[in-house]
């Protein structure tokens, strides 16, 4: 008797502590406020300890019951009916965690596509704020240093990576098969193709204007160079005495030094009187230039 007494007050203590966790659970459900997962799945652990120990309890004490006795027969189907209230309480409580567990994740992932939505917002505006301004200044009809030109494709560059990353990031949040979502799939994927068209188009006409640049750069260096070339009229010999020393020193300095022992480069050097002299050896070169130095002591040179 002692024995189910005891028993009887422990299913009491249980049961009390079961309803009292059973309330707080159900009041902080009712609040009209969000619940981390973290706190459904405590209230979840909490609740089911409590009844865990309260049906123990009542299994314990049902037990020490005898259902053939008159007396034990009221409590048999007291405690029967303590269990399957015990059941239902514990069942309706995890379908609403259930729900609301559901509720907070979807939730969760609408507060990452909002956010991820916004992102993709401020990193687009800022793509196609720097194409137009990369626009802008490749119009401008002057022309562009190399340099300025690299600066510009590095700066498009990086404000495309970005705008595609955030992009990609919210479009990976997105479930093209639910019907609430599909829409910004198309929207996404129509921005994604839109940016990859104006950095493929602004690359190109960088690309024309690189090669416009060292185009423009190379006609620059040679004509640089052509106009820094002095003119040069190669020395003539007339066959005046007078004339020789000044000739022979023009001649070996800027003539043969530039083509070397060539006859044909010497014999234009000669005028007409000269070439006479030497037009016996003019297959040879040294005797060429020994004639017209043999001329000049000849009378029809004075």
């Amino acid at each position: 008797m002692a024995e189910k007494t005891n028993a009887k007050k422990k299913v009491g203590t249980a049961t009390r502590k079961f309803n009292k966790i059973l309330k707080s659970v159900k009041d902080r459900m009712t609040q009209n406020k969000e619940h981390s997962t973290g706190f459904l799945e405590s209230i979840s652990c909490d609740l089911s300890n409590a009844h865990a120990d309260v049906e123990q309890k009542i299994e314990s004490y049902r037990e020490l019951l005898d259902s053939d006795d008159e007396d034990d027969k009221p409590e048999v189907e007291r405690t029967d009916a303590e269990l399957d209230k015990l059941q239902d309480d514990i069942t309706e409580v995890h379908i609403i965690l259930e729900k609301l567990k559901v509720k907070e994740a979807n939730s969760k992932e609408s507060k990452l596509k909002s956010n991820a939505k916004k992102k993709v917002g401020t990193a687009t505006r800022k793509y196609h704020k720097v194409l137009k301004a990369v626009k802008d200044k490749m119009s401008q009809n002057k022309e562009h240093s190399s340099g300025f030109l690299e600066s510009l494709s590095a700066e498009i560059s990086k404000a495309y990576a970005e705008a595609e990353e955030k992009l990609e990031e919210y479009r990976e949040l997105l479930d093209s098969d639910d019907e609430d979502d599909k829409s910004e799939v198309t929207t996404t994927n129509g921005e994604l193709d839109n940016i990859r068209d104006g950095i493929m188009d602004v690359q190109i006409r960088l690309d024309q204007l690189k090669l416009d640049e060292t185009s423009t750069v190379k006609a620059k260096a040679k004509e640089g160079s052509t106009s820094k070339m002095k003119k040069f009229d190669p020395p003539k010999f007339s066959g005046k005495l007078r004339d020789y020393p000044a000739f022979i020193t023009h001649y070996e300095t800027h003539v043969e030094e530039q083509h070397g022992k060539d006859t044909y480069a010497l014999w234009n050097c000669l005028d007409d009187t000269a070439q006479k002299v030497v037009q016996p050896v003019i297959d040879n070169y040294d005797e060429m230039k020994e004639k017209s130095m043999e001329a000049r002591r000849s009378k029809w040179i004075l």
